[in-house]
């Protein structure tokens, strides 16, 4: 892959672009930018939130300096359904039908009024049996962020969610140092997160677990206890977080919040262990957990598992971006996978 790549990641609260493209075994990042002004992208309406969010995805898609105008665009996997599913090689007719026959099993809304899409991601040649990727979006909601984008003055090649973006940056760069095994990707959103299982043996994300659980009700927990405002807020979890040291307890006022976190990865890794008869060995975590300071090492401690952050250095080709975002990185893993379709 040599092309070059755009991709806007509407998140929750924030828009990230990033332009790269996959030069050999490594990335490399053309352009960069954010806006986290906090709009809600997806739960306001009305001509003048539109305006306001066309003028946010120009000014940052701006900041690039980039002539391309097609682009990825990723949506928040809690604006979508996802599952991974093993099942028989079938003929194609067949294979969709038993993909909406599993799909209708898992989202909450008539097919009907559904975005459907699926990938392959492996066929094992023994058991004559694949696994399957499926995404599914309310078709009121694609529809949104392709007038959104277009009025931005760009054309949207693909629309995909964080699950498929990631899997795809997961399963082509990252390199386990035990083949035995398997690894948890820790993606914390705003007020959800998700789970993503990567089987050692099978190089795949394989599993995925989205829960009601992010950054926001750690900043209502320290909101509820002190007199921060949201911004304030957010910058003492940025640099304070879980320490025990600081003149505000934040381990204890955001208790509540870790213990619910650290209960369903609990669960989630309890399901593994009977689902995949296997061992996880680490725990990486992106995206908004680098806004929640020693999170990593309370997971690690907790679990008795390495934990840390995926920040993607080693497979970045060195530049000054690179090295101005390098304590940041970890926030952008969703865009930069998406770059790589």
């Amino acid at each position: 892959m040599s092309d070059t790549a755009v991709t806007i990641y509407l998140g929750e609260n924030e828009i990230q672009v990033v332009e790269a493209k996959q030069e050999g075994k490594q990335i490399e990042i053309l352009g960069l930018g954010f806006d986290d002004s906090g709009l809600p992208i997806y739960d306001v309406s009305g001509e003048k939130a539109v305006q306001d969010e066309t003028k946010i995805i120009e000014k940052v898609y701006d900041s690039l300096k980039t002539k391309i105008k097609n682009v990825n665009v990723v949506i928040p996997d809690a604006y979508s359904f996802s599952q991974i599913v093993e099942m028989p090689k079938l003929k194609e007719k067949e294979l969709l039908s038993a993909i909406k026959y599993q799909a209708d099993q898992f989202i909450p809304m008539p097919l009907e009024e559904t975005a459907l899409d699926l990938e392959i991601i492996q066929e094992d040649p023994v058991t004559k049996k694949i696994l399957v990727l499926i995404v599914a979006c309310p078709q009121a909601l694609v529809a949104k962020v392709e007038s959104l984008v277009e009025m931005s003055g760009l054309v949207p090649d693909s629309i995909e969610n964080e699950l498929s973006a990631c899997s795809r940056l997961i399963a082509s760069f990252y390199k386990p140092g035990n083949q035995e095994g398997g690894t948890v990707f820790i993606n914390l959103g705003f007020s959800f997160s998700s789970f993503y299982f990567y089987h050692h043996r099978l190089k795949l994300v394989v599993d995925t677990h989205t829960f009601k659980v992010g950054q926001s009700l750690f900043l209502k927990e320290v909101q509820a206890n002190t007199n921060f405002d949201f911004k304030k807020s957010v910058d003492a979890l940025r640099t304070v977080g879980l320490s025990k040291d600081a003149s505000y307890n934040f381990e204890q006022i955001i208790l509540p919040a870790t213990n619910e976190f650290m209960k369903e990865l609990e669960k989630y890794l309890l399901s593994l262990k009977e689902k995949y008869k296997v061992t996880v060995n680490q725990l990486f975590l992106f995206n908004k957990a680098i806004d929640l300071k020693y999170l990593d090492q309370r997971l690690g401690a907790h679990f008795s598992l390495p934990a840390g952050y995926y920040n993607l250095l080693p497979e970045l080709k060195n530049s000054p971006l690179v090295a101005a975002y390098a304590a940041v990185m970890p926030r952008f893993i969703t865009p930069i996978g998406a770059s790589l379709r």
